[in-house]
């Protein structure tokens, strides 16, 4: 019963310390390359601000 206990918490140790963790290029994009596919820009504070090229938000002043 000790054996499966130690297991378990192991297992739970193991699965709750790879949760937060991403990989190497998951999220390391070219801003170039993110720039070109963009549909749209919007503001992080003012999503109701949408415009077609990158700029600076007309409530705010934050990048788009």
């Amino acid at each position: 019963m000790k054996t499966i206990f130690v297991a378990f918490t192991i297992v739970f140790i193991l699965a709750i310390s790879s949760c937060g963790k991403s990989s190497p290029h998951q999220g390391h994009s070219d801003s170039t390359v993110a720039a070109q596919s963009a549909d749209y820009y919007t503001c992080p504070m003012h999503p109701q601000i949408h415009m077609d090229k990158p700029g600076v938000c007309p409530i705010c002043g934050m990048d788009l």
